[in-house]
């Protein structure tokens, strides 16, 4: 069986190499993920002929600079540069490891009076929830959850090819630049895609929305920065003081009184 890269379940590169894999390291498995395989390809082809998934989202590229006391980014309004926009908030990495430096996204941003920029998207796939709950009601909840997982597979690559289209707009490397999404590693605090909506207006034209505890729905939805700097990387905040914690909390108050 062939077939284009397969990232589901752990599948990580070509669906032959997770194939030989199976039948290499338990040949049990491998009638079983063969067929879970096929029919995640019929899905998706059903998914094409009627139309299940609707792709939509929105990015962006804005004026920015960090700022020299904090680990924050100010986004401004327009090239002017005088009227702030919004505040994005960063957490600096605590744990000095083997003598690395201590990261923080903030740093992958010029200061002020240097001309320079940070990206952001909101993107998303519309249509498995319905058709999940089909599936429910003819009590198949294999396929329901098969067409999620879709949905959650196909978000990733839209939001590679958001990417995309950001280093075309930037002029910048394929391969280059970094995208951490809001509640991950980098950028651990959910409520940062609050801000990151805003800017792009997702409600407005991607149909996405926040619930209160900032879960997006739908769910299968990326919502993210993105640094054009060559030397950016993702990286993890990890655990955080007291001192860092009131630090943050005391900028996050400034940021949206």
């Amino acid at each position: 069986m062939t077939g284009p890269p397969f990232h589901a379940w752990e599948l990580h590169g070509s669906w032959n190499r997770a194939a030989q894999e199976f039948r290499t390291k338990d040949p049990s498995k491998a009638e079983a993920a063969a067929a879970l395989y096929q029919d995640a390809r019929d899905l998706l082809e059903q998914a094409v002929k009627e139309n299940r998934y609707q792709a939509r989202g929105v990015i962006g590229i804005f004026p920015a600079n960090s700022t020299a006391s904090h680990d924050d980014i100010t986004v401004w309004t327009d090239e002017s540069r005088n009227v702030p926009q919004a505040i994005l908030l960063t957490q600096r990495q605590q744990l000095n490891k083997q003598g690395k430096t201590r990261l923080a996204l903030a740093d992958f941003i010029a200061p002020e009076r240097v001309k320079d920029y940070v990206g952001a998207m909101a993107v998303s796939i519309h249509g498995s929830r319905r058709w999940a709950k089909e599936w429910e009601a003819r009590n198949d909840s294999y396929r329901a959850l098969l067409v999620s997982s879709l949905a959650d597979r196909l978000v990733e690559a839209f939001a590679s090819i958001a990417h995309g289209k950001l280093r075309l707009l930037w002029n910048i490397p394929e391969e280059s630049g970094v995208r951490p999404a809001c509640g991950y590693p980098s950028q651990p605090d959910h409520r940062e895609k609050e801000t990151v909506f805003g800017l792009l207006h997702a409600r407005e034209e991607a149909g996405m929305n926040l619930t209160e505890t900032w879960m997006m729905q739908p769910v299968s939805s990326v919502c993210a920065l993105v640094f054009s700097h060559p030397e950016s990387t993702y990286f993890s905040v990890g655990v955080t003081g007291e001192d860092q914690q009131k630090d943050y909390a005391a900028r996050r108050q400034a940021a949206h009184s």
